[in-house]
Order: C-alpha cells, then structure tokens, then sequence
C-alpha cells in the first residue's frame, strides 16, 4: 500500500513535465521568426511555406477544387517567406495564429486566384 502514493507522486511528476499540446503549438510569429534565422530556422521556415504551396496544389488538383492561393508559375522560397513577413508587419494582431492559419491568409493575400 506505501506504494502506490509513490506510484502516483512519481506520475504526477513525470506528466507535468511533459508540455501541453498548447505549448507545442507554433504560432504565425514562432514561424515568422524562424524565416529570420540564418541558421537551421530559415530551413524550416522555407520548407514549412515550400511544402504548404506544394500540398495546396495537389488537394486542389486532387479534388477538381479552388486552391487557396495562386503562386506565380516560376517562384522561389524568398518569394514565400516576403509574403509572410510582409503580411505579418500588416497583420500584428494575427501573431498568435496557429503557423498553418497565418501562413495561409499571407499567401492568400500575396497570390490571389482568379484576381
């Protein structure tokens, strides 16, 4: 029986020093902030807006439906993370977006479909 408050203490301890997925979760600036980087962060940054124009395309391809923005036919990751970073000076108050969320409504407003 001495055990198991043992047991319990310990899991309690282990577990509060897991994070919670709201500190896991990057936000618009945590990925703004990465693009500065010079070091790893800026690859990160440009795979992470890279990869989001590329999956966007095939969904939309995938399922006959509009993307949600439009690149240019011939762009470059410089061009992706200006989109961002320019949107974001514009925007402080969307900061605290989740990255998927603010980096999308940057394209959107960079690249236009239809426009």
């Amino acid at each position: 029986m001495r055990a198991l408050p043992m047991i319990a203490t310990m899991l309690i301890v282990a577990f509060a020093a897991v994070p919670s997925r709201a500190q896991l979760a990057v936000t618009t600036a945590d990925l703004a902030a990465a693009c500065g980087d010079t070091d790893q962060g800026g690859n990160v940054c440009t795979g992470y807006l890279l990869g989001l124009a590329d999956l966007q395309k095939a969904l939309a391809l995938m399922s006959n439906g509009q993307p949600f923005f439009c690149t240019p036919p011939v762009y470059g990751a410089g061009t992706l993370v200006d989109a961002l970073t320019t949107w974001l000076e514009a925007n402080p108050d969307a900061a605290g977006l989740p990255a998927m969320n603010g980096a999308i409504a940057a394209l959107q407003a960079a690249f236009p479909c239809g426009g």
